[in-house]
């Protein structure tokens, strides 16, 4: 090298230098490529898997809040309003899914969005399924609504005829005996009604707390009431009175029948929202 002429050094440092130049411009177009490459991945791939999983994250949150107030208040605009939520969530969904299927290096969301659709397909049947047991509570509670004022009308009726009786006979100077009959049905008139206030008060109770143990203890104090019904009965002659125990007996079956078929409701809405949470 040192043989070599000055203007031939010079040169071969000038081509030296302007290789590394070429060298480093290669490598900068190369690199600016690959940029351009990511940027363009990233508006156009994870940019919108971003703003579509939001979507789907914001859509399924509201669907879950207006189902939870759905549960709690049975109040149908918000079942509708989650339902509203729901189709979001589907469109949402489906969004994923084409936006997963354009770009295949998308993988972990192509995988999440079919688990995902299922799921909301799954979330869907039981949002129908507790619209349905809901409805059928509604009927419940006008049946056991039916069913009290069937009871307290004829209890009332049977009671005022034997009052009225009782105050005539004692007007009349019956025998204490007799007397002493016709009191013994109106006290036990009363405790018929005083028993079935209890039970209806249990009903009222269990549902306000939410709690079926306390229907399920109000359905049992029926077999006293049952008792107390037709010990009543084998001492009515009265063809009306006997009559009115009939309708108290229909009246507290159908209540009875009411109670149990809301406790079959309920609980089957318990696990509904249980499964829903899930």
């Amino acid at each position: 090298m040192k043989n070599l002429k000055l203007g031939i050094k010079i040169s071969v440092g000038f081509g030296l230098l302007i290789l590394i130049a070429c060298v480093l411009g290669g490598l900068a177009v190369v690199n600016m490529r690959s940029v351009e490459v990511e940027s363009t991945r990233l508006a156009k791939e994870y940019v919108p898997e971003v703003n579509v999983g939001n979507a789907v994250e914001r859509a399924s949150l509201l669907t879950m809040v207006e189902m939870r107030g759905y549960g709690y208040s049975e109040n149908k605009k918000e079942l509708d309003a989650g339902l509203r939520n729901l189709g979001e969530l589907k469109r949402a969904l489906a969004e994923a899914k084409a936006h997963s299927d354009k770009y295949p290096a998308l993988v972990k969301l192509r995988e999440d969005v079919g688990k995902a659709q299922a799921k909301a397909t799954e979330y869907e049947k039981l949002i129908n399924d507790t619209a349905s047991r809901m409805e059928a509570i509604a009927g419940v509670r006008r049946t056991l609504d039916q069913a009290a004022t069937e009871f307290v009308k004829n209890c009332e009726g049977y009671q005022s005829s034997q009052s009225k009786a009782l105050i005539e006979e004692i007007g009349k100077g019956l025998a204490p005996e007799a007397l002493k009959d016709r009191a013994e049905k109106v006290d036990a008139i009363t405790g018929i009604l005083d028993a079935g206030t209890v039970i209806r008060i249990g009903n009222y109770r269990g549902q306000l707390y939410r709690d079926p143990r306390i229907i399920e203890d109000a359905v049992k104090g029926f077999a006293e009431l049952d008792h107390a019904l037709e010990t009543l009965r084998a001492k009515t002659r009265n063809d009306a009175n006997l009559r009115q125990l009939t309708g108290i007996k229909d009246a507290t079956q159908k209540y009875r029948q009411a109670l149990l078929d809301f406790l079959d409701n309920y609980k089957a809405l318990q696990e509904l929202t249980a499964k829903r949470l899930d």
